[in-house]
């Protein structure tokens, strides 16, 4: 079954407007953007309205974890049939299905969050100020998770011993080792070892069952890792403004991804407000700009065990709570018009969130 993830995209609107023209006063006849006449008019130069943006992203973070818990049962029994360990089968025959938070629990705080996007995103000018854009595209990501796992060994080895206990499997047992002893020591020895054999046994077994009793559960490190892709779509638009050669421009979007194994939602609200320079250099327009993004990002993700962890005899399902530990981050971009209809974009962040973000923009 699929569910919706949220990703945070970068803004891509053209940043060349409002850039004041006192010299030339031109006509515009273009439907949209509403109001770009008198835009033109008081000396304003405008975009294209009209965009298409091949862009790629990449993005490097790391998240909080608030939950990481596994459900489901281990079976005993389908471990020996999976094994073919079928020599155990008349030890566990009886063993119902162990529950996994009986047996194992984990805990993690952090994990690192990898995303890969390619999309293509249409944009139009509704105003001289407001764009407007949707976005559709492929989404790969991968969460690694540092864990602490607790493993109680008590609920496998009681079982155990229970099934040893069973006489029908212990006296066979005792049977076969007073025989082994019969052969090397002669009949008549062997047979007054016969009583002491079974008491070393029985004592063995109550010895054992002692340490199980007091056995503490054994802690280890290790990496839960989650891979998972899918297909992006959403939108957004861009408030902007300038005054001469500067601009000003806040960028407002919201994503979605449908995976194709890992159920869950990952839901993201992005606001990256800019501040730029427009300049030109040698035959292009170009643009560069600092900034912020936040990302107020709550994701949880669900699925089977059996799809991240190749255990036999588990059936279960795990679940993870994660939360970007770094909301705020500074943005570095810089724009290039080659001509009015083909530019270049590329963006980075700077601080704990690295993101790397490339587009080539078609406007008409």
């Amino acid at each position: 079954m699929k569910k919706n993830f949220l990703i945070p995209v970068f803004v891509l609107g053209s940043t060349g407007i409002f850039a004041e023209n006192f010299e030339t006063k031109l006509e515009y006849n273009r439907t949209f953007p509403i109001w770009g006449a008198e835009a033109v008019e008081r000396g304003h130069s405008l975009p294209n309205p009209y965009g298409i943006n091949f862009i790629y992203v990449d993005m490097k973070q790391d998240v909080d974890i608030n939950k990481l818990e596994l459900t489901g049962n281990l079976d005993l029994k389908k471990i020996t049939s999976e094994l073919n360990l079928g020599f155990l089968n008349p030890i566990f025959k009886d063993v119902a299905p162990i529950n996994l938070k009986d047996l194992i629990s984990i805990e993690a705080k952090t994990a690192e969050s990898t995303n890969t996007n390619t999309m293509v995103r249409a944009d139009m000018w509704v105003f001289p100020f407001l764009n407007v854009y949707a976005l559709v595209g492929q989404s790969k990501g991968k969460s690694v998770a540092k864990i602490e796992n607790t493993l109680n060994l008590q609920p496998i080895l009681k079982p155990a011993l229970a099934g040893v206990k069973d006489p029908s499997i212990l006296n066979p047992v005792k049977e076969q080792i007073k025989e082994a002893v019969k052969k090397e020591l002669g009949s008549f020895i062997g047979g007054l070892a016969g009583p002491l054999i079974d008491k070393m046994i029985d004592n063995a077994i109550k010895d054992l069952e002692g340490s199980v009793e007091t056995l503490a559960p054994y802690k280890l490190n290790s990496d839960f890792t989650l891979e998972y892709e899918g297909f992006t779509y959403g939108a957004g638009m861009v408030l902007a403004g300038g005054y001469k050669n500067f601009f000003s421009m806040v960028d407002l979007n919201y994503t979605q991804t449908s995976l194709d194994i890992i159920e869950g939602e990952i839901s993201a609200f992005v606001l990256s407000p800019k501040v730029g320079f427009n300049f030109d250099y040698k035959n292009t327009k170009n643009a560069f700009w600092i900034g912020a993004m936040y990302q107020n990002i709550a994701q949880t993700l669900r699925g089977n065990i059996s799809d991240v962890i190749n255990i036999p005899g588990i059936d279960g399902k795990f679940e993870v709570d994660e939360r970007s530990s770094s909301p705020w981050n500074t943005v570095l971009g810089i724009r290039s018009e080659i001509n009015k209809s083909l530019e270049l974009t590329t963006e980075i962040s700077l601080n704990k969130k690295k993101t790397f973000m490339f587009a080539l923009g078609y406007r008409f």
